[in-house]
């Protein structure tokens, strides 16, 4: 399964500054709006960086309308060793005061609206700013480091910024992400890490990852982001589930491989595997998104069978003797059910030459659990049921991604006056 979209929360989380943003565009054209140059942002400065301790770690700040050249002695060496000595205008400074080890990556973006990201200069100082220790890069969307290490107790100074001088509506905007500091060994779909058998399961880092598109893949309006590899020779034909969570919007692509060439990739996480085929398999973050990377785990099996369930209806039931409120019960046996088993029923009698019936509310039955006992409710619409039998039918379904499984029950029921 596809993540709970890690990449569409953040879009959704700046939405608020793209309108602030476009509301900005419409007063400087009204002449309705001033700006502060980017060169007073709040953390203008290595002296102004905005400090932080732990990780992840995601900052924004103001606009870069009329980003000015950066003088102080800190942006002058990012300019000397991160722009081909060409000034940097509007840099923003960030502070990471680790308290413990650990290894990171930094990825910065102009954000200019929801799924809407440009890549922008990126850089990694020493604390004291002495030192520029690794510049950023720029890919198709965004900018990142590498890994970067720093002990506990140290600093880093992390500074975006404008290469070139010009007008920017919209303002930059990094995140700092914990990393193992290790190139997957998967990163290449030559080098696919083998699925030897099932059920498999793994967690892998990605922040390291590259893309390569390596023909498995599907269309996504977001774009595609760095991908790590897998392989797997199918043993039986049955539907096979590789299922995906993660820590950033990851999504999973399945193709066959036949003569060594790659087929239609299925773009779902359950696929209808074929006895005897190869099958490669993608797992890939979205390119349009600042944290394209991240930590996923990967779970593949084959699919469970449908739910197993039995049925049983009580012998005895009561009926309400000023209402006429029919209860029976019984129990139900479920096994390998996803969601909470339904039950439809009705409760017939037939008095004095009259038959009529009511279908059955039900309580009791809150999962799939080996047994569960139900509880069902029936009032009649026209005449009250009464002491005697009722014939009391019963129908269970539960499902699972295989399918669903429905038993049904039928049963002559005594009733007890109460």
């Amino acid at each position: 399964m596809d993540t709970p979209a890690v990449g569409q929360r953040s879009r959704a989380r700046y939405f608020v500054s793209a309108l602030a943003a476009t509301a900005m565009t419409l007063g400087a054209l009204m002449g309705t709006a001033t700006y502060a140059a980017a060169q007073n942002l709040v953390n203008g400065t290595p002296t102004t960086a905005i400090p932080f301790s732990s990780l992840p770690f995601t900052g924004s700040t103001d606009s870069w309308y009329q980003a000015d050249e950066a003088t102080d002695a800190a942006s002058q060496r990012v300019a000397t060793a991160c722009n081909a000595a060409s000034p940097i205008y509007g840099p923003a400074y960030w502070r990471y005061d680790a308290t413990q080890a650990s290894t990171f990556v930094v990825h910065a973006a102009e954000f200019q609206g929801i799924a809407s990201y440009e890549p922008i200069g990126l850089a990694v100082l020493a604390g004291d700013a002495s030192t520029v220790i690794e510049c950023g890069t720029g890919q198709v969307d965004i900018s990142k480091t590498g890994a970067l290490s720093i002990a506990a107790g140290e600093s880093r100074l992390i500074v975006a910024y404008l290469p070139a001088a010009q007008d920017s509506f919209y303002g930059p905007l990094i995140g700092v992400y914990p990393s193992s500091g290790v190139v997957p060994a998967n990163d290449e779909p030559e080098n696919a890490t083998a699925i030897t058998s099932l059920p498999f399961t793994t967690t892998q880092d990605t922040t390291l990852a590259t893309t390569n598109f390596g023909g498995v893949g599907c269309f996504n309006k977001f774009g595609r982001g760095p991908e790590v590899w897998f392989s797997w020779n199918a043993p039986r034909t049955d539907l096979v589930q590789f299922g995906v969570t993660a820590n950033y919007d990851v999504h999973t692509a399945v193709a066959p491989v036949v003569n060594g060439e790659v087929g239609e990739s299925t773009c779902d996480e359950v696929i209808s595997a074929h006895a005897g085929t190869q099958y490669l398999i993608a797992i890939w973050g979205t390119s349009d998104d600042l944290q394209q990377t991240g930590t996923f785990s990967l779970n593949a099996a084959f699919l469970p069978p449908v739910p197993a369930l039995s049925l049983n209806i009580d012998a005895a039931g009561t009926v309400n003797k000023k209402t006429g409120v029919v209860k029976v019960s019984g129990t139900l046996g479920c096994a390998g059910g996803t969601d909470v088993p339904s039950l439809q029923g009705t409760v017939r009698q037939v008095y004095k030459r009259v038959i009529q019936s009511a279908p059955l509310s039900f309580t009791g039955v809150t999962g799939c659990a080996t047994s569960s006992r139900w509880m069902g409710t029936a009032t009649s619409t026209t005449y009250l049921f009464t002491g005697g039998v009722v014939d009391v039918t019963v129908t269970a379904t539960a499902c699972n991604q295989r399918g669903c499984s429905t038993v049904s029950a039928q049963k002559s029921v005594k009733l007890k006056v109460a």
